[in-house]
Protein backbone atom coordinates (compact mmCIF):
# COMPACT_ATOMS: atom_id res chain seq x y z
CA UNK A 1 0.00 0.00 0.00
CA UNK A 2 2.89 2.51 -1.05
CA UNK A 3 2.85 5.21 -3.15
CA UNK A 4 4.57 4.61 -6.94
CA UNK A 5 6.30 7.24 -8.07
CA UNK A 6 7.55 7.41 -11.56
CA UNK A 7 10.37 9.99 -12.95
CA UNK A 8 8.70 13.64 -14.73
CA UNK A 9 8.47 13.34 -18.10
CA UNK A 10 8.00 17.10 -19.46
CA UNK A 11 5.25 16.94 -22.09
CA UNK A 12 5.79 17.23 -26.39
CA UNK A 13 5.40 20.31 -27.80
CA UNK A 14 4.86 21.29 -31.01
CA UNK A 15 6.51 24.15 -32.23
CA UNK A 16 9.49 25.70 -35.37
CA UNK A 17 12.68 25.71 -35.22
CA UNK A 18 13.51 27.35 -32.23
CA UNK A 19 14.92 25.16 -29.61
CA UNK A 20 16.03 25.11 -26.18
CA UNK A 21 18.21 21.62 -25.65
CA UNK A 22 16.12 19.13 -26.95
CA UNK A 23 12.71 20.99 -26.10
CA UNK A 24 10.97 23.06 -28.80
CA UNK A 25 9.72 26.56 -27.86
CA UNK A 26 5.53 26.16 -28.84
CA UNK A 27 5.98 29.41 -31.22
CA UNK A 28 2.20 28.37 -32.34
CA UNK A 29 0.72 28.60 -28.74
CA UNK A 30 0.98 32.04 -29.14
CA UNK A 31 -1.71 32.87 -31.07
CA UNK A 32 -2.26 36.81 -31.57
CA UNK A 33 1.15 36.95 -29.54
CA UNK A 34 3.53 35.02 -31.67
CA UNK A 35 3.98 38.43 -34.11
CA UNK A 36 5.00 40.69 -32.05
CA UNK A 37 7.81 38.00 -30.47
CA UNK A 38 8.78 36.83 -33.97
CA UNK A 39 9.08 40.47 -34.62
CA UNK A 40 11.54 41.32 -31.44
CA UNK A 41 13.52 37.68 -32.50
CA UNK A 42 13.99 39.20 -35.92
CA UNK A 43 14.45 42.81 -34.43
CA UNK A 44 17.07 41.78 -32.10
CA UNK A 45 18.50 38.18 -33.48
CA UNK A 46 18.06 36.67 -29.96
CA UNK A 47 16.49 33.86 -28.97
CA UNK A 48 13.32 33.55 -29.01
CA UNK A 49 12.24 32.18 -25.67
CA UNK A 50 14.25 35.25 -24.16
CA UNK A 51 12.33 37.66 -26.70
CA UNK A 52 8.83 36.04 -25.23
CA UNK A 53 9.80 36.14 -21.66
CA UNK A 54 10.49 40.06 -22.00
CA UNK A 55 7.48 40.83 -24.05
CA UNK A 56 5.14 38.94 -21.55
CA UNK A 57 6.90 40.98 -18.63
CA UNK A 58 5.80 44.24 -20.13
CA UNK A 59 2.26 42.83 -21.07
CA UNK A 60 1.92 41.49 -17.87
CA UNK A 61 3.26 45.12 -16.00
CA UNK A 62 0.65 46.36 -18.07
CA UNK A 63 -2.22 44.44 -17.00
CA UNK A 64 -0.93 44.68 -12.98
CA UNK A 65 -2.84 48.13 -12.47
CA UNK A 66 -5.97 46.33 -14.25
CA UNK A 67 -6.70 44.00 -11.77
CA UNK A 68 -6.00 42.52 -7.83
CA UNK A 69 -6.14 39.05 -6.60
CA UNK A 70 -8.34 38.29 -3.68
CA UNK A 71 -7.51 35.33 -1.52
CA UNK A 72 -9.93 35.24 1.63
CA UNK A 73 -9.89 38.39 3.12
CA UNK A 74 -6.38 39.75 1.56
CA UNK A 75 -6.34 41.52 -1.81
CA UNK A 76 -3.00 41.65 -3.60
CA UNK A 77 -2.10 43.10 -6.95
CA UNK A 78 -2.07 41.00 -9.97
CA UNK A 79 1.92 40.18 -10.46
CA UNK A 80 4.33 37.65 -11.60
CA UNK A 81 8.02 38.34 -11.12
CA UNK A 82 10.35 36.93 -14.26
CA UNK A 83 14.12 36.21 -14.14
CA UNK A 84 16.12 35.78 -17.37
CA UNK A 85 18.59 33.61 -17.02
CA UNK A 86 21.35 33.32 -20.22
CA UNK A 87 24.86 33.38 -21.04
CA UNK A 88 26.82 37.00 -21.66
CA UNK A 89 26.06 37.87 -24.97
CA UNK A 90 22.77 35.90 -25.30
CA UNK A 91 20.80 39.70 -26.11
CA UNK A 92 19.05 39.96 -22.54
CA UNK A 93 19.51 43.76 -22.88
CA UNK A 94 19.09 44.41 -26.11
CA UNK A 95 15.58 42.64 -26.38
CA UNK A 96 14.79 44.31 -22.45
CA UNK A 97 15.74 47.60 -23.83
CA UNK A 98 13.67 47.31 -27.26
CA UNK A 99 10.79 45.82 -25.68
CA UNK A 100 10.37 48.21 -22.47
CA UNK A 101 10.76 51.61 -25.40
CA UNK A 102 6.80 50.15 -26.86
Amino acid sequence: TGIAFTEYQPPTLVAEEHSVGKLLFPLDALGNFREPVQGLHEECQAAVEICFASAFMVLNHAAQALANVKVEKRVSPLSCFFITVAEPGERKTTVESVTLQI
